[in-house]
Parts: C-alpha cells; sequence; structure tokens
C-alpha cells in the first residue's frame, strides 16, 4: 500500500501539471495507491507514502510520520516550490534555501542530464535514457548532520535522489518535482523503475493497526484480470472468497484472477498454482 500527497491545490483542468498525476500512472500497475490526509494514511498500515512538494510538516503530521518511518515505514519525498522554501528535518540533511534554477546564479549553461548510478544504489543496472534533463534541484548542505546516502545524481556531480535510514524506516528525498516542471524525469520509462525499486524497500509495518492483521473472513474482488491479462474493475459475477478457499479454488468467472481484499490488506489469487508447468 502506498499513500499519495501532494502540496499543491488541485487544477482539475491542468492534470499534466498536477504533482500526483504522473505518480499515479507511474505506480497504479504495481501498488495499491491510497489519497487522504496524511496522519490518515498513515494510521492506515501503509507501507510507503509519498509526499509531493508537501514543505513543512508540522503538529501531528509530523509525530504520527516520524513515528511510522522509525517503525519500518518508506517516506519519499519530491522537492518543489514549497519545500524549496521551507523544509522540516524529515529530509535526508538540510536543504539550502532557494535551490538551484537555470538561468539563476547558480545556474548550469544547459540542462543537466543524470550521472552514473553510484555501485551501492538501488537504481545501479538500471538503463539511463540521454534524453532524461533536469533544469532545476535543491541542494543538500554538505555539512548535515547524519549519514546522507547519494542513490542518484547529475552530470556534475550534485544530488537527484538522496536517503537516509532512520531505525527500521527510510527517508528519501527526490531533488526534483513529481511532475515535470523541474525536469523530463516523470515522463521517462527510468522513472517508474526508480519508483519500483525504491518501493521495493519497504518491509511493511508492525503494530496492532486492523490492517496489519490477516482477516478472515470474506474477502471481496478489487481488481481483475481479464481475457487479455488487464487489471480492472470486478465483473458483477465475481464473488468473494475466504482465504482458506485460495489454495483449493480454481479461476472461473465467479473467482477471476486478480486482488482480493478486506479494508487495507490485499491477496493474489493467481491464475495458476505454484506448481503449475507451463508448456
Amino acid at each position: 500500500p502506498v499513500g499519495l500527497v501532494s502540496g499543491q491545490s488541485v487544477d482539475a483542468a491542468q492534470p499534466l501539471l498536477s504533482d500526483l498525476f504522473y505518480l499515479d500512472r507511474a505506480l497504479q500497475p504495481y501498488a495499491e495507491l491510497h489519497h487522504g490526509s496524511i496522519t490518515d494514511l498513515v494510521k492506515s498500515g501503509l507501507s510507503v507514502l509519498m509526499l509531493a512538494d508537501v514543505g513543512q510538516l508540522v503538529a501531528d503530521d509530523k509525530a504520527a510520520v516520524a513515528d511510522w518511518v522509525s517503525r519500518g515505514g518508506v517516506l519519499v519525498r519530491f522537492a518543489g516550490p514549497k519545500l524549496a522554501a521551507q523544509a522540516d528535518d524529515l529530509i535526508p540533511g538540510k536543504l539550502r534555501t532557494g535551490g538551484r534554477l537555470l538561468g539563476s546564479a547558480m545556474s548550469w549553461e544547459k540542462p543537466q542530464s543524470l550521472g552514473a548510478w553510484p555501485e551501492d544504489s538501488p537504481f545501479a543496472g538500471l538503463p539511463i535514457p540521454p534524453d532524461v534533463t533536469v533544469t532545476r534541484q535543491v541542494l543538500t548542505d554538505p555539512s548535515s548532520d547524519g549519514e546522507i546516502r547519494t542513490w542518484a545524481h547529475l552530470a556534475d556531480g550534485t544530488p537527484l535522489v538522496t536517503v537516509t535510514q532512520k531505525d527500521k524506516g527510510w527517508i528519501v528525498l527526490f531533488h526534483v518535482t513529481a511532475n515535470t516542471s523541474w525536469s523530463s524525469l516523470p515522463i521517462s520509462g527510468l522513472f517508474v523503475d526508480m519508483l519500483r525499486r525504491t518501493i521495493a524497500l519497504s518491509i511493511g509495518i508492525s503494530g496492532d493497526s486492523p490492517s496489519s492483521k490477516a482477516p478472515d473472513g470474506p474477502l471481496a474482488p478489487i481488481e481483475t484480470l481479464a481475457g487479455f491479462g488487464r487489471l480492472g474493475s470486478p465483473a458483477p459475477s465475481a464473488l468473494s472468497m475466504r482465504p482458506t478457499e485460495f489454495d483449493t479454488t480454481l479461476a472461473s468467472p465467479q473467482h477471476p484472477p486478480g486482488f482480493y481484499g478486506d479494508g487495507g490488506m490485499h491477496r493474489a489469487f493467481n491464475l495458476f498454482g505454484h506448481d503449475a508447468l507451463l508448456q
């Protein structure tokens, strides 16, 4: 489960400018996405929380997120004007005020391309598209306390993705926006692969929230596979199944393969059994 929160006001007439548009599109096939307030989301049993240009977290939101990360949550933050102007300490290191902007005093002569991946980066091995460029970024103060690792940087060595570990959890910062206003990364296939490898860090959250307990009642179909192998809304004929039936039931129109769930839990019902031999 992945929670998505944007710090910008929603403009329904301009969806391509939205911070969450590209995150939704990139993650939809691979994660269970949730929208809502920060405190409500972290209490619902999330594994990953993504904040797109959310500036300074305060009061209950900050306390809830800090506790959630310490218990194993993965907090992923994206830069933007609000974060550049005023950030809290739930980021790797401390940001320099203002960031770096093409055409400003701290200027590049041309947009920056991506540099080679560090050897210890989870992104290592991914092909780097030559047409991905960055025109603006936030910068971390090199004198910041704490252990900060760089998972991706630009061709000039400045950071694109930094990370720090906090107890059992991780805090990841993309130094560009989640939309295309600062870089072309969100419209590249690389963006999808980077997000998939980032959410794979999550080990899940331990605790006593209802969503962390395996249900024993019927699980309703949430998304099911159509004949062309695409996940979509279940047909009216699709029926619920108990968890004990998953290993003994054959896929059928009444029990199509896909995701079944109850509340925050979600379980895969596969087209084939684990011992199926495909020839």
